[in-house]
This record gives C-alpha cells, structure tokens and sequence, in this order.
C-alpha cells in the first residue's frame, strides 16, 4: 500500500511534509517510527493522506494499514522493549539558570534579560530539549555578564550580601578557613552534589589568589563566585557513564532531574541530603521528596513552563500583538492575561483541579480587570480569585484571554489558528504543513471580501488540497468565532451575526464554545495519550520515541484510574524507567 500510494510524495527527495516512507522497509526501523504512524493513522482516518486528487486505496486497504499500526503500537506498549532513552549532556536554559541564580543569591531573574530566547525549537515544543541547547561563542560572554550583574546586584544589597559572606574572617578564624567555610555549602548547590576537597581547594585559591593581590575579603569572596558561576560544573547538567546497557542514575543526578522537572532550578539542600543518603533509590522517600516539593512555592515552575509552553500562553507576553487601539485594551491587560493562566494552571497541577479542566471547568481565576473585560459582573479588587461559571462558555483552557489573544492576529481572530491550536496542543494530532501558494486572505477583519471571517475561508479554500486540512481545523476554529481577537465575547462582526456552527469530518455536529468544550470531552483517549507524551517530553529534556511507549502506556493508565489528577501522574513519571536510569548506546527494538 506505502509503494502503491504514498512512497511517490515520501520518500528520501520529495520527503514532503518531512516525512521519508522509504526509510522504514525494515520492520524494526517501521516499528521505532511510531510518532510517525500515529499521525499517518489521523490523516488516513480524516482522508487528509492520500490527498483527494491522488490514486485512493480500497477501504480494505486502508482498515489493513491502521490494523497494522495499532498493531505495532500493542507491541510496544506491552513492555517487550525496555531502553530508557538517552539523556544528552546539555546547558541549563535560560530560565534555569536565572532561577537557580535566584535560588542561590536571591537576585532577580531579570539578569539573563539579555539572553538568548529560547524557543521551544525542540522535543514537543519545550526550551529544555538537549538537542537545541547548544552554546553558541557569545554566550560565554552572556555568562560572565550575568554572573557580573547578579554579584553587583548581591553586593549593592545588605541582606543579600549578609547572606553569601555568613562567615567572615575573624581573630579565630583566618581567612583560608573562612573562605572553605564560605564556598562549601555554595558549592554544593550550585555543582548539585558535595564538593571534593580537591574541587573546593581550586575555588579557594582562586579567592587566595585576590586577597594576595591587594583585594579586600569581598572582593575575593566575589571573584571566587563568579568563577563558580561560569564553571561547566554549573552551567552543564552532565551524569557519569557506566559500562551497562542502562543503569540508575546516582542520588545527586536524580535530584538534579527532580527539580530541574518540578522547579525550574538546582536543589535544595534538603533534597541533596535524601539524595546522598540514598533515600532517592527508596520508592516511598522518592515519592515523599516529590511531594515535598510540589507543595514548595517554586513547583509554580510547572506552570509558568510546563503549562505556559504546552498551551502557548506564554506567547501573550513576547509575540502576542493585539491591535490596542482598535480594541481599546489597557497596556496592563496582557500580564492579567499571563498570571490568569499561570494561576489556573497551578490550581489543576497543584491544587484540586482535574487535568480534565484543561478540555473545561465550571470556574476561572479572575480580577477586577480581567472580570470587565470578558463581562462578568460583580468582581472587585485586584486578586485573583476563583470564580464559578454560570455557563460553559468561558471555563478551561479555550477560554483564557492569554491562549485566545495567542491563537489570533493583531486585527482578527483566526479560526485556523485556534483549530490547529486545538488538534497539536490538546490532541496531539498536528495538521500536515500547508501545501506551496496557497495564498491567504486579509489580516484585518475590516478589509476582507466577505462579511466575515468564516466566508472568507470558505470561499478561499475551494482547494481540493486544501479541503481535508480544513475541514478538521476549520470547524473547531469557528466554534470559536464568539471570541474576538482580545478573547471577549461578540455576537457579530463587520455588522453581521456570527455563525459558530460546526461539524466535524465524522459527522458530529456542534455550535460555540459550550458545546465544542462537550466534544473535546469525548476524546479523553487522545487528550490523555498527549498529554502524557507533553508532560514525559518536558521531564526527560527530549523528544519521546518508540522505545518509551511502555511509560506512556502507564501513564495513560494512571490518568484513567486517578480520574486525571495530576499528582499521580507526576509521581509516575518520577519513578519511571527512563526518568531513574540512563544509557549511552541505543538498544535495538525487536522485529517480533
């Protein structure tokens, strides 16, 4: 069937939409591909592939492929195949090391303002994929810049400064001992393990070094740090490597995975003590570690950077352009936009919330501010706080100004925008690239051809190679037509009632927000099956491949009998094969 009806567009030249068929004669090669079956199985199920102009295989044939591929996915799933992956030697991200630099200093983030933006390039989407943190020259100058910044910031700062020099030099203690005292316990949080004596002694002389030039104990205290900060100790996540096949990582290398995972940052020394008395090998002081730290303030990382990339709300404060005067929006609306959806987030992966409330929920977190602006009555003040909803309307995740202002353009909204939003980051079912010239139609609402977004769509996409995309996009995007560019309701536009009607290529048919919400609730299978992948990805720092389809299978599992709660499925991943162990090598995945 690939040879009869696909290989002609996917093979190793055209590899159209990056796909490359020829590349899987091979069984275990067409078995490792399964991210790649999992989206031929939604564009064969959808008729998107073959394209409707191309030669079609027989229905038989058709049912015999995605027997196949469900086939190949029970196979992997079922554990025969046991790699935990590889965990590449990569750099901290820029959000890392500004929030270690904050856990280790108490200076603000604000020193790696001048950083390189990381743009989820790599895995599903997430800053911290190994692949894409390479260090470019000029970072190490970024380093030594920030290093600079956070150091001037400690010592312009009584407390802070009190803070770093807790042990000065005294009658009784010469400044050799004090600096030992003073580097010790720094060291160890910043290298995320117990410093040797050997290691502590270069960092010494280092200070030694100053005092012996004419610097005073601050100075050389501070030019000491600052080497702490560049050291590749610091700034690279690397884990010792053993001759196995695989093998557990060491008490410090999972701390470092833990709270790389839950904050953002280095551990504690808390979490350091459990590490290296082994209590980290130990499923019930594993498990009792990660509780302890997603009740700490700083598991707010999950949300800001799981959740703010995973959604993309994120993006309403670095790429989101709303046309502000078209939409009379206040300059402080996008930051309420953000800290609604950080704060609703955190309530679902924190709190008592459902990851089901991501699809939708009866409640919002509002303000004053954000309460006007989508209408709702009877909110003062400027804390968040949670709301019920008398309606379905605006509860979940499609329902927040930050992912509604993000899935539009500056002057309209965009039904496609939003509808890919919804099959890529809620289903994991991600529409192929558009075809070469397919044109595009106006990005201000009051200068297209018809009187609404919807017909100008419909009369733009004639396309037959257009047609099946769409017609999975399109009617999820303008179920979402009520919502302006700004996420605030509207019931026309250019003077025309708006037309939120839908269906759905199988068949189903819905009508606005409320109803859409209904839908997305059927598909518990493939929000799931997404989001176990998602949170995986993050984790792990890397792309999931055919080898951790087991893990996925358990945490799959693990949502179904936890009704989506969100700290078991955290605690599942922590104690998972490919989060515990490591390998250098790939393992080869059986053809039978």
């Amino acid at each position: 069937m690939l040879e009869s009806y696909c290989i002609d567009c996917h093979d190793a030249e055209s590899q159209k939409g990056g796909v490359d068929l020829a590349a899987l004669k091979n069984l275990p090669d067409a078995r490792a591909a399964m991210r790649l079956w999992w989206r031929a199985k939604d564009q064969v199920e959808s008729g998107q592939m073959p394209p409707p102009k191309k030669d079609q295989p027989a229905a038989e044939q058709k049912q015999q492929l995605l027997a196949w591929i469900a086939d190949n996915e029970a196979f992997l799933r079922s554990g025969r195949v046991e790699d935990p992956g590889e965990h590449r030697l990569r750099r901290l991200n820029r959000t890392e090391y500004a929030t270690a630099l904050q856990d280790l200093l108490g200076v603000p983030k604000a020193v790696t303002k001048d950083f390189f933006a990381e743009e989820g390039a790599g895995g599903e989407g997430f800053d911290n994929v190994g692949d894409t943190l390479f260090i470019p020259p000029v970072m190490a100058e970024q380093y030594l810049a920030a290093a600079e910044a956070a150091l001037t910031d400690v010592f312009s700062k009584p407390e802070l400064k009190a803070r770093l020099l807790a042990v000065p030099p005294d009658d009784s203690r010469p400044p050799a001992e004090a600096f030992r005292l003073t580097l010790r316990p720094l060291l160890r949080l910043a290298f995320r393990r117990t410093a040797s004596d050997e290691t502590l002694a270069r960092y010494q002389r280092v200070a030694e070094s100053r005092l012996a030039r004419g610097g005073s104990w601050e100075d050389a205290v501070r030019v000491a740090v600052k080497a702490i900060l560049c050291a590749p100790d610091f700034l690279l996540l690397s884990e010792e490597n053993q001759d196995a096949p695989f093998w557990r990582v060491t008490g410090p290398e999972l701390a470092t995975r833990l709270s790389l995972f839950l904050w953002s940052s280095l551990p504690d020394a808390a979490l350091l003590d459990e590490a290296e008395a082994g209590r980290l090998s130990d499923p019930a002081g594993l498990d009792a570690s990660v509780r302890r730290m997603l009740a700490d303030p700083r598991a707010i990382a999950l949300a800001e950077n799981f959740a703010g990339q995973w959604l993309q709300f994120e993006k309403v404060l670095t790429t989101a352009d709303p046309d502000r005067n078209r939409y009379k929006i206040k300059h402080d609306l996008l930051p309420e936009f953000y800290k609604e959806a950080v704060r609703f987030s955190d309530h679902i992966l924190r709190g008592d919330g459902t990851l089901l409330d991501f699809l939708h929920s009866d409640y919002a977190f509002l303000n004053e501010t954000l309460a006007n602006h989508y209408g709702i009555p009877n909110i003062t003040g400027p804390e968040l706080r949670q709301v019920k909803l008398e309606n379905g309307i605006r509860g979940g995740s499609l329902g927040l100004g930050a992912v509604l202002t993000a899935t539009a353009l500056p002057r309209r909204s965009s039904p496609v925008l939003r509808g890919k939003w919804i099959l890529e980051q809620l289903l994991g079912s991600p529409p192929p690239a558009p075809p070469p010239n397919v044109g595009t139609i106006s990005e201000d609402d009051q200068k297209i051809t018809h009187p609404t977004i919807r017909k100008e769509l419909e009369s733009h996409l004639r396309r037959d190679d257009c047609r099946a995309c769409h017609a999975r996009m399109d009617p999820l995007g303008f179920s979402l037509e009520n919502f302006d560019p700004v996420g605030r309701w509207r019931d026309t536009l250019n003077d025309q009632p708006l037309d939120v009607s839908a269906r759905l290529p199988d068949g189903r048919t819905f009508s606005g927000p409320a109803e859409l919400k209904k839908i997305l609730l059927t598909e518990q299978d493939r929000y799931g099956r997404n989001l176990a992948v998602k949170l995986l990805s993050y984790a792990l720092g890397r792309s999931i491949e055919a080898f951790d389809m087991p893990t996925i299978a358990k945490l799959e599992s693990c949502l179904k009998q936890n009704q989506f709660k969100a700290e078991p499925l955290l605690l599942e991943i922590t104690r998972s094969l490919p989060f515990t162990h490591r390998r250098l090598k790939p393992l080869p995945i059986p053809a039978e």
